[in-house]
């Protein structure tokens, strides 16, 4: 099998690819954020048992997610929403329960863009950063010039990152079907190749059969004429 053949055939979907790493890397955003807070709380946190209570649920609403399926996150809009609002709310109170949690992001964000089509996943990113902003401050944030512009700021990145990532991806899959496009041409060559090469071994069996049923008609011919021939002379000799 050709290179071609390799990349357009045997090649898995870029998201397949990638999902497990980030499956693995979510597993340990939320494992550091578990070390990180049974390291720092001192003893006798009364928010303890609500704190492990929901960590334990984001993680379980993280894991929904595998037989749920990118698909069906991706085409359905209700679908996505119904999935993502317990997430969020559970973020929204993790983080207001303990800074640690901030680390979550570092779930969130891949997840939304890995999971949602990007003119979905702006504004989901969008609500993630609101909550970070919100329920970080514990619902009271101080509004500063200072914050609002930095929150102006990473929202703006947020958006120019998500436009650049949706722009590598369609190139990516514009690359992946000009492949498929070039992979079936070659096969269409080489069926149309194959049948030209059929036809002219059937064009040159046709010719020699020809020639041996004319070669055989012309030795049948010179036979049987020499016969008549040897036929007159002895006739000839024998009334002599």
């Amino acid at each position: 099998m050709t290179l071609l053949s390799r990349t357009a055939a045997q090649v898995p979907d870029f998201w397949d690819r990638w999902m497990l790493g980030w499956r693995v890397l979510a597993a340990l955003t939320i494992g550091f954020v578990a070390f990180s807070v049974a390291a720092s709380v001192p003893a006798g946190w009364s928010a303890a048992p609500r704190f492990w209570v929901e960590l334990a649920g984001f993680a379980v609403w993280y894991v929904v997610a595998i037989p749920l399926g990118r698909d069906r996150l991706y085409q359905s809009l209700v679908v996505s929403l119904g999935y993502f609002i317990p997430g969020w709310i559970l973020y929204a109170l993790l983080l207001d329960l303990h800074p640690a949690a901030h680390a979550l992001a570092g779930v969130m964000y891949p997840f939304t863009f890995s999971m949602l089509p990007t003119r979905r996943a702006i504004p989901f990113s969008l609500v993630l950063a609101a909550l970070m902003f919100l329920a970080g401050e514990h619902w009271s944030p101080t509004l500063t010039a200072g914050t609002i512009a930095a929150g102006a700021l990473i929202i703006l990145s947020s958006v120019m990152l998500a436009l650049f990532i949706d722009a590598i991806i369609r190139q990516s899959e514009e690359r992946k079907q000009l492949i498929g496009e070039l992979q079936s041409a070659r096969e269409e060559l080489a069926r149309a190749e194959r049948q030209a090469g059929m036809l002219a071994e059937r064009q040159r069996l046709a010719v020699a059969r020809d020639r041996r049923r004319q070669w055989g008609e012309r030795w049948a011919n010179d036979a049987l004429s020499r016969l008549c021939r040897d036929g007159r002379t002895a006739a000839w000799v024998g009334a002599q």
